[in-house]
């Protein structure tokens, strides 16, 4: 890594951190590139990289690295009048969007609703978190700096907080469902057997509203977000709900299976994981005569008394045929 000693520069104001050295040395000036947020920790890990040294007998002078031209090529341009070779953009990522989206049209729906801007920016949060496997948007500028977007620009993560939390109204979503329903309904998936779970995830945006406090899945308590998602029995996701991180998963699996009625589905069952097991929920399901299948959680003794006494009556038996193709 080059250090351009020739060059006197102002120190970043912003993502910057001054790393002082035992030696004597400059201290390092490192800008932080990213922040992922460690949710088994609890809490978010910067990465850094050395963009200049600190220049002696001065708190705010730096000498730049290379990294900072890397960094900032067009400050970088206008300090030395030399052109930073333009980066080769990489088009694995929108490619896959562009298949997708000619396969089941997603992005041209989106593009429908909520216009070209903001269905750009939409998809290239998803393909983001694809590259990243992660939905915090911390390195997104410079995960997605390389990458062939929709977009003239890679967005920063206070775009993408203000996006979600305030750029996106509740009828837009409700029409973007119902495209989406019909969609899924004329590809074919009119009778379904539902696979309906929920979540809720660590929020750390400041400023959103569904946002509440609650034990999240990484166990501590703090501001979570809650969603339910539905998806066919070959893993096609239907419909979705997000909510406030409080709200039991009930009233969510409520509003999916109304909007899928109201969307014409016919919805022939139900296939729930063990945070649906409660007495609201089975009354429910029973009183719309919706068929279901659920987790129950831990291993009730009435379980075990069912399973002592007729396992071995049912247990691979074809009298005790669930369909024509499943054995109890």
């Amino acid at each position: 890594m080059t250090v351009y000693r020739n060059l006197i520069i102002d120190i970043p104001k912003d993502r910057v951190t001054i790393e002082r050295r035992n030696d004597g040395k400059p201290a390092l000036i490192k800008y932080v590139i990213e922040a992922p947020y460690n949710r088994e920790k609890g809490y978010a890990q910067p990465k850094r990289i050395t963009i200049g040294h600190q220049v002696p007998n001065s708190t705010t002078k730096m000498y730049p690295t290379t990294q900072y031209k890397n960094i900032f090529p067009k400050q970088w341009e206008e300090l030395t009048k030399e052109k930073v070779s333009p980066t080769i953009k990489k088009i694995g990522l929108f490619t896959l969007a562009q298949a997708v989206n000619q396969k089941i049209g997603i992005k041209d729906q989106l593009d429908r609703v909520y216009g070209p801007g903001i269905a750009a920016a939409i998809t290239e949060q998803a393909l983001y978190s694809i590259l990243d496997h992660s939905n915090t948007t911390s390195a997104f500028t410079q995960k997605m700096a390389n990458e062939l977007l929709y977009s003239s620009t890679a967005y920063s993560d206070s775009y993408y907080t203000d996006l979600f939390a305030h750029k996106l109204s509740s009828e837009q979503e409700l029409l973007f469902k119902r495209s989406w329903a019909e969609s899924c309904r004329k590809d074919g998936a009119e009778e379904i057997w539902l696979c309906i779970d929920g979540s809720n995830e660590d929020c750390q945006s400041v400023g959103v509203d569904i946002a509440e406090k609650g034990l999240a899945k990484s166990r501590h308590h703090t501001n979570i977000i809650s969603f339910t998602y539905a998806v066919t029995t070959d893993g096609r996701p239907v419909s979705y709900e997000v909510y406030r991180g409080g709200l039991v998963d009930f009233k969510a699996m409520k509003s999916v299976l109304n909007h899928l009625v109201e969307a014409k589905f016919k919805v022939k069952g139900v296939i729930l994981d063990r945070g649906y097991c409660n007495s609201d929920v089975l009354h429910y399901l029973h009183n719309q005569a919706i068929p279901y299948i659920i987790m129950v959680k831990g291993c009730p003794v009435q379980c075990m008394e069912m399973w002592e006494n007729y396992g071995n009556l049912i247990k691979m038996n074809v009298e005790y045929l669930v369909d024509d193709t499943c054995l109890l």
